[in-house]
C-alpha cells in the first residue's frame, strides 16, 4: 500500500514539474513574440525532405 502511495505522489511531482515548465515556456513565449519558437518548433519537427512539385507550381525557395 505505501509503494502505490508513494508512486501516486511522484506521478503527482512530476505532474508539477511537467505543468511548471510549460507555463516558463509560455511566458518566455509571449514576452518574446513567439515568433521565434515557433519557427524553431517548425525547424525539429521537419524531416530534412524537400517538398517535391509536379506540374506548374513553383517551389517556395530556389533550388539549384
Amino acid at each position: 500500500m505505501d509503494r502505490i502511495k508513494i508512486e501516486a505522489e511522484q506521478k503527482v511531482t512530476v505532474a508539477k514539474a511537467e505543468a511548471e515548465a510549460i507555463k516558463i515556456q509560455t511566458e518566455a513565449i509571449q514576452a518574446n513574440g513567439g515568433e521565434s519558437y515557433v519557427r524553431l518548433k517548425a525547424i525539429e519537427k521537419w524531416n530534412g525532405i524537400l517538398p517535391t512539385y509536379t506540374g506548374n507550381t513553383v517551389p517556395f525557395i530556389k533550388v539549384q
